[in-house]
């Protein structure tokens, strides 16, 4: 809701349809803006968020869900058909029937000059082949990208492996020169103890040790008198017996509780959750009428009216304070703008009052299912619980029966302090053999040893330079493999982009093909209906126009005329089959396409008139009668219903930013992350809404405006 707007001013009458033109201005302002916002994107691109605020996206739905339109209609009886070239029109080649003739419905009355079409047709045909080509050769492409791909990564796998192997080569050859350096300076300190005898620090040390175990065997003695005396005592055991007792008999009372009060807990629980249904139902219908109706309103929509309407009212309020209120030439605008902008608010606060009241029914419904899933297993817990009790106390009366343990503390305080004796007694000799003087065949041992240290060392810095020479050739070999990883993932780029070309060029050499394929089926002229040919207004050689009149057919017929909206004109053409159902009569009748005026009924800018023969009239069929037209559409085209500030130009075509962030890959040279450009065509519908289709799947969600592209990565604004 914009609650920081001041309110309108009541006096000034509304109800008036948004001034197109305004609109148009307003978007194509957004549209220069956003031209400058790309123009630095690949200088961004790395800043890009990943992840766009919600008011900058808008979420594609179907222009049309179904594959036939529904309208009302009117049946005209005329006693003369107008029968006209549809198309782009051309020069008359032949003319088949005369003045005065009797033709049948269907039959060819004239054609028009073809060559243009059919080299078109060719052509088209051509190009789509050669585009369905392009597609193939592309796809081939990016499988053979997809395994280079795969081969790189492997590579660059199997490289780390090696640098790690390596790496651990170093560290276990410099820990075996620490090992050896260590050995050697054990080796020293042996010759210098032979040599000069044992030093007053080490004759200290070997006290120390004499001292250390002889209170050791105090403190093990004190823990066996411990654990014996601990055997000897059962008040422990007795109180958690006592405790197990206690928590059994309060989990017998809760679950007894529990099973007397399930039933009705279980009920109260489902007669909520049956009432958070309701609820939820209710809103999620409100939320999508709302999104029906008000789905394509943006929050940029409406504070853009808003600002038009204060501008226009500071106008009107300045000419009024200089001249006075007669005759004031800034009303009008005042009443429009006010009219927009209370349509685009009321509109965008009902949206978002239906998703707050949805989004409450969901959490209703959460907790009253949660409430629920309580009540229906309190039964289960609390027999988890006595059984869990139950278990205590058996362990419980078990231990207290049970004298192992305490027999096996005993056990294990005798041993240990038989082993701190043991230790004392070692603590003494050694204490002996360091206070002893040195013999001859000590000193020879010692020299050895620092000999055999020396080698030692030598041989674990050789060691060590070896693994260091493996690890730099195993770095190089890493560097080799991610050089050829990048090379990789760009061709695979280069594939993507080469396929989502190839795909837009055979979307658009279809539409081409299918154009060129109608026009070309516009140059032969058959009779609507059967009659007598009353006049010719072509001769071989003229050149007509689009829906100019050829001839004239006498014949009583009724037709059915009916309006068809400019999002689906491009779906009607001559030929189609027209159904209509008429409130009086028993059966439904059947009619065809015959012409589809390429001009829009007057005061109804969106609409444009049609007529079709009926092909077997009822009897009690009159002039006048109205009812219910459907006209089968085929097989749609992708068209979806956008605001216009969404169509933006890119490379030289008009199209759509779509935004995917979950999507794996690079996003296209010069755009942010997960930001694609969809080239599109599109119809304007009103002031601010476009028809569009192309290579576009429902609920897409397309960038409005430039907020999207100047977004940080915390998804916060950027002010930079």
């Amino acid at each position: 809701m914009m609650s920081t707007q001041p309110p309108i001013r009541e006096e000034i009458p509304g109800g008036r349809r948004p001034n197109a033109k305004v609109v148009a201005g307003v978007a194509a302002a957004v549209v220069v803006v956003l031209g400058t916002t790309i123009g630095v994107l690949s200088a961004r691109a790395s800043e890009a968020a990943t992840m766009l605020p919600t008011n900058d996206l808008y979420t594609l739905r179907p222009a049309s869900a179904s594959p036939t339109l529904v309208t009302q209609g009117t049946i005209e009886s005329k006693t003369e058909v107008q029968a006209s070239f549809q198309g782009p029109g051309g020069r008359v080649s032949q003319i088949d029937v005369q003045v005065g003739q009797h033709v049948k419905a269907g039959q060819i009355l004239a054609q028009l000059d073809d060559s243009s079409t059919k080299l078109a047709v060719d052509q088209a045909r051509a190009t789509y082949e050669q585009a369905v080509a392009a597609v193939a050769e592309a796809r081939a492409s990016m499988v053979e990208a997809g395994g280079g791909l795969l081969t790189a990564q492997g590579n660059v796998s199997q490289a780390k492996a090696g640098v790690n192997a390596a790496q651990a080569g170093v560290t276990q050859a410099q820990a075996g020169v620490n090992e050896a350096e260590g050995q050697l300076n054990q080796a020293k300190a042996g010759l210098t103890k032979v040599t000069e005898g044992p030093t007053a620090a080490e004759k200290a040390v070997a006290e120390q040790n004499v001292q250390a175990a002889e209170v050791a065997v105090e403190s093990a003695q004190k823990e066996y008198e411990d654990a014996l005396a601990a055997y000897n005592d059962r008040t422990q055991a007795y109180q958690q017996l006592v405790a197990a007792q206690n928590a059994y008999n309060q989990a017998k009372v809760a679950l007894q509780t529990a099973e007397q009060n399930q039933q009705a807990n279980i009920a109260a629980a489902q007669q909520a959750e049956q009432t958070a249904e309701q609820n939820l139902q209710i809103a999620q219908t409100q939320l999508n009428n709302a999104e029906q109706k008000d789905g394509s309103i943006t929050e940029q929509q409406v504070q853009q009216a808003y600002q038009n309407y204060q501008n226009a009212l500071s106008n009107y309020n300045a000419y009024q304070q200089q001249f006075g209120t007669a005759n004031n030439p800034y009303a009008e605008e005042v009443q429009s703008y006010e009219a927009i902008y209370q349509g685009l608010e009321q509109g965008y606060e009902e949206l978002q009052n239906a998703k707050q009241a949805y989004s409450a029914a969901q959490a209703q419904l959460a907790q009253a299912q949660s409430q629920l899933q309580t009540a229906q297993t309190a039964v289960a817990n609390a027999q988890a619980q006595y059984q869990a009790a139950q278990s205590a106390l058996q362990a419980a009366e078990q231990a207290y029966n049970d004298r192992t343990a305490e027999q096996t503390a005993v056990d294990q305080a005798l041993a240990q302090l038989n082993a701190a004796k043991a230790n004392l007694a070692t603590a003494k000799a050694q204490y002996q053999e360091v206070v002893q003087p040195p013999d001859q065949g000590s000193l020879q041992s010692a020299q050895a040893g620092i000999q055999t240290a020396n080698a030692g060392v030598q041989n674990a810095q050789a060691g060590v330079q070896a693994a260091n020479s493996k690890l730099q050739a195993e770095i190089a070999g890493l560097q080799s493999a991610q050089g050829g990883l990048q090379e990789a993932l760009g061709s695979q780029d280069a594939a993507q982009a080469q396929l989502q070309a190839a795909l837009a060029q055979e979307q658009a050499a279809q539409a081409q093909l299918q154009q060129a394929e109608l026009n070309e089926s516009y140059m032969t002229l058959r009779a609507p209906v059967s009659g007598v040919i009353a006049a010719k207004d072509i001769e071989v050689g003229d050149t007509v126009q689009p829906g100019q009149t050829a001839f004239v057919i006498d014949t009583q017929v009724y037709e059915v005329v009916f309006p068809v909206s400019v999002d689906q004109l491009s779906e009607v053409h001559v030929g189609q089959q027209v159904t209509m159902t008429v409130p009086g009569l028993s059966s439904t009748f059947h009619a065809t396409i015959f012409r589809v005026d390429p001009t829009p009924i007057q005061n109804n800018g969106d609409s444009y008139e049609v007529e079709a023969i009926v092909n077997q009239p009822p009897a009690n069929l009159k002039n006048g009668m109205t009812g219910q037209v459907t006209v089968n559409l085929g097989q749609l085209k992708s068209q979806f219903i956008i605001p216009n500030i969404a169509i933006q130009s890119w490379n030289g075509q008009e199209g759509v930013f779509v935004y995917e962030p979950h999507a794996k890959g690079s996003a296209q040279a010069g755009l942010p992350p997960h930001v694609e450009f969809i080239p599109v065509s599109y119809t304007p519908v009103n002031g601010y809404q476009d028809v569009v289709s192309g290579n576009l799947q429902s609920g897409d969600r397309i960038v409005l405006g430039e907020g999207a592209f100047i977004v940080g990565r915390n998804g916060q604004e950027d002010e930079n």
